[in-house]
């Protein structure tokens, strides 16, 4: 089992403070599907998993980098308004 710190430092991070709504987002994409489909290797590789990995992956990518981009610009400004 993955430690708290390690999960925290390893996935939640990459989300740059999205990883609730991600999460969420993926919850309720999830319990859309039957219980066979999500307990089934294969139905849930083909059913679930890769109709949406590469748009949910850009989408969370795409989140997470505004998020550094407008950190990086807030203290950019900050740094011009300080000085």
């Amino acid at each position: 089992m993955q430690p708290k710190e390690d999960f925290q430092r390893q996935i939640e991070a990459r989300f740059q403070g999205h990883f609730r709504e991600a999460w969420e987002e993926a919850l309720g994409y999830v319990r859309q599907f039957p219980r066979e489909s999500l307990l089934s290797a294969n139905g849930f590789y083909s059913d679930v998993y890769r109709p949406r990995r590469d748009e949910l992956a850009e989408k969370w990518s795409e989140m997470s980098q505004k998020r550094v981009v407008a950190v990086k610009d807030g203290a950019r400004r900050l740094q011009e308004k300080n000085g």
